[in-house]
């Protein structure tokens, strides 16, 4: 496990502000799976070829449009479809939480500080993630690609949490899977750190939650 390095003090962080796919919830596959069913009555090719990568964190509307999807009422349909693919997964029990991610809220809310969610999902979308995970009962506020304009890698939803919850982004913490993240997160002036992706940089790069939850405990 990397140390936490010296520019970052985990200890001052009183707010942590989650990402849900692939950070909190192992769903990157099911995402690609909607996806690539949605697109499969537009562009048989498109669907075959999709890439998911540069999708996280991206609200649905605006990867559609990466595809160079534009007219409305096509753009409109297609997230529908994602959105309903998506869901319908999520109710047949394929989207799991990771390991840890029950003790780590758990730890957070022992210790006096509290946790925040900011997804790229749909408003509907998260909301039966969140039940049917039970991540809900720990989350003091969510913003959801239903309540942006602009996705990340833009700030929009991260300085939405720290207005409406008057938080000091010092003692903020994102946790995030993607690239996307951690560069909307910088740019709200926050820290991030990466779980589940080696790949990326960021303040702090951990392999699990587990190993997050034991520096928050000080453990090494």
């Amino acid at each position: 496990m990397s140390p936490a390095p010296s520019s970052l003090s985990l200890q001052t962080k009183k707010h942590f502000l989650f990402d849900l796919d692939g950070t909190l919830v192992d769903s990157s596959r099911v995402h690609e799976k909607a996806y690539r069913l949605a697109l499969a009555k537009h562009d048989a090719k498109a669907a075959r070829d999709f890439d998911y990568e540069p999708a996280k964190g991206r609200r649905t509307v605006e990867v559609f449009r990466g595809l160079g999807i534009t007219e409305a009422a096509k753009l409109a349909e297609l997230v529908e479809a994602k959105q309903a693919a998506y869901r319908a997964m999520v109710e047949a029990g394929e989207v799991e939480l990771f390991d840890g991610a029950l003790e780590l809220f758990e730890l957070l809310a022992s210790s006096g500080r509290t946790s925040y969610l900011a997804t790229g999902a749909s408003r509907r979308s998260t909301d039966q993630v969140l039940h049917t995970t039970g991540l809900d009962r720990y989350l003091k506020g969510t913003v959801t690609a239903d309540d942006v304009t602009r996705g990340k890698p833009d700030p929009e939803s991260f300085a939405m949490i720290v207005r409406r919850w008057q938080l000091q982004p010092a003692e903020c913490l994102v946790v995030e899977d993607a690239e996307n993240g951690v560069a909307a997160a910088h740019a709200a002036g926050i820290d991030a750190v990466v779980v589940h992706s080696p790949e990326v940089t960021a303040d702090l790069n951990l392999p699990t939650l587990a190993a997050l939850k034991k520096l928050l405990e000080g453990q090494p």
